[in-house]
């Protein structure tokens, strides 16, 4: 179906119960919530995320700042949000008392700033395997959790 030139500047009906306005809700949360995320990131990907929610920067403008083409922007940018709206380290945030500060350290390392397994070692000063351990204890809780979750919906 073709739009119309009149239809671009028509304006939705946000009446209480209508889709839009749920849609236009659940949207301005979710921006909300990656603005709040973001201010948890380091260096470029902080920039990147403020530039783009906040600023209201394009992903060409952002691209040509950076010095990359636009499909590398967009995959960073999309990447970013994915990272910052469904992470473990959220949850581990969220139930501090079921983890250890290493731990949660260990979660924002891998998760949140996209460290590697080697990185993660060298600077916390703890084995590859005793990571690895974390890591598999952090997904399994947020596994058990989503399984909750959609049990009570």
């Amino acid at each position: 179906m073709k739009r119309k030139h009149a239809d671009i500047y028509k304006v939705p009906d946000f009446s209480d119960r209508s889709p839009a306005y749920f849609a236009a809700t659940v949207y301005a949360d979710r921006v909300d919530i990656l603005r709040s995320r973001a201010r948890m990131l380091r260096g470029r990907d902080r920039a990147i995320m403020i530039m783009y929610l906040d600023k209201g920067n394009s992903i060409v403008q952002i691209a040509r700042v950076a010095g990359v083409t636009e499909a590398v922007m967009s995959r960073r940018v999309r990447r970013l949000m994915a990272r910052l709206i469904d992470n473990p380290f959220i949850l581990c945030l969220q139930h501090r008392g079921v983890f250890d500060p290493i731990e949660i350290d260990v979660a924002k390392d891998f998760f949140l700033v996209g460290r590697s397994l080697s990185t993660i070692s060298e600077s916390r000063a703890i084995s590859v395997y005793r990571i690895r351990k974390i890591l598999a204890r952090i997904k399994a809780f947020k596994k058990r959790i989503s399984k909750i979750r959609s049990r009570n919906v």
